[in-house]
């Protein structure tokens, strides 16, 4: 045994067990089913093709490679079955038949062998299902498929929010004066301060109309006026110069797009109205920004949306989901978003007539290769 690795009883165990399974609609069938009759004895995920761009030069040696992108990847399963499970060995061979007619378009998803577990999943087209009768004991299954998007992705999808904040500025736009202990209130005969017992002795001051009470000098709270607008000074102690909030009360909020794969991803962005114009962008860690913008005739009201694919640079309405309004994109404007990975994006929303329902949902699911 060679020293510096740890034995089998010294690991840590795996959370998971390798297991996979095809979903078309409400279609679920796994690829492991002991009790029906069959195993699957190997699935290989493949390796996305290349999609080269070479051209020779024409008075040097060498070429000009201009390749940056995958193609499609192949994937393939191979299936075991026994005569003396629950289901007949051409019964477990239908089970697959409808995630290999030409137009489906399946799902493979499977748990990873791996300390932190998860799922993964790719869309597949089908290609082949072959099944040759060997013997009436046994069958082997081989299902073959292509994966037109070569990436691998987390089952679960992830979201990230941007509020834009409201485009109107409400609240106290007059100075509030405060009536406290003496020398900030109306009088210093008008009430009187127990330094003994830290109470203020009002019982002959009418505050509100009705027999002033007892307070306790924990319920007094602020010794001194509030002056609009109110700006923070640093450091502590009282403010001297008020304190500025930003408008509404509730401004705007920067989002954040983490990729935590090996593949860049193009979130799927939903504009909440309303507003109008809206434009939404964002700051890779790395380096770099992108911007989504949008003609400022484009008028999103309260309770509608906007659907933005970044990755089909399309855009639809809530009320027209089936129908493109290309037009309303500013594409000179515009640089689409593809956030690298392992990395990450902040997330802004920004336009005119917003409120606090104005935000953007930004989504998307962490791209592997395997």
């Amino acid at each position: 045994m060679r020293v510096g690795i740890p034995t089998p009883r010294e690991r840590e165990p795996l959370v998971t067990t390798r297991a996979a399974r095809l979903v078309l609609g409400n279609l679920d069938v796994p690829l492991d089913d002991w009790v029906s009759g069959y195993t699957c004895q190997e699935l290989t995920i493949g390796s996305p093709t290349i999609r080269e761009v070479v051209n020779n030069k024409p008075d040097r040696w060498g070429t000009d490679d201009q390749t940056t992108l995958w193609g499609s990847r192949a994937v393939t399963a191979n299936l075991i079955c026994w005569a003396d499970g629950d289901k007949g060995l051409d019964d477990i061979a239908d089970l697959f038949a409808p995630f290999m007619v030409p137009g489906a378009r399946p799902t493979l998803i499977w748990t990873r062998h791996s300390q932190v577990g998860g799922e993964r999943s790719i869309s597949l087209r089908p290609v082949e299902i072959a099944s040759p009768m060997i013997s009436i004991a046994t069958r082997s299954i081989h299902l073959a498929f292509v994966a037109p998007d070569p990436l691998v992705y987390d089952i679960d999808e992830q979201l990230a929010t941007a509020f834009a904040g409201p485009s109107w500025l409400p609240g106290r736009e007059y100075n509030l004066t405060y009536r406290g202990p003496p020398g900030d209130g109306p009088s210093d005969d008008a009430a009187r301060w127990d330094d003994s017992a830290h109470v203020w002795d009002s019982h002959e001051v009418d505050w509100t109309g009705e027999e002033a009470v007892e307070v306790r000098a924990a319920d007094i709270g602020r010794p001194y006026s509030l002056v609009w607008p109110r700006v923070y000074p640093p450091g502590p102690g009282v403010p001297t110069t008020g304190r500025w909030y930003p408008f509404g009360g509730g401004g705007p909020t920067t989002g954040w797009i983490e990729n935590r794969g090996a593949a860049p991803v193009t979130p799927q962005l939903r504009i909440y109205g309303p507003i109008t114009g809206p434009v939404v962008a964002g700051t890779y860690d790395s380096g770099g920004t992108w911007r989504v913008t949008t003609r400022l005739s484009l008028v999103i009201d309260p309770g509608r949306w906007v659907d933005i694919d970044t990755e089909a640079h399309t855009m639809t309405r809530s009320t027209d989901p089936a129908r493109p309004i290309p037009t309303l994109i500013d594409w000179l404007a515009t640089s689409w978003p593809a956030v690298p990975g392992p990395g990450g994006s902040t997330l802004t929303l920004t336009g005119g007539t917003t409120d606090l329902r104005t935000v953007v949902e930004a989504r998307w699911r962490n791209a592997y290769l395997s």
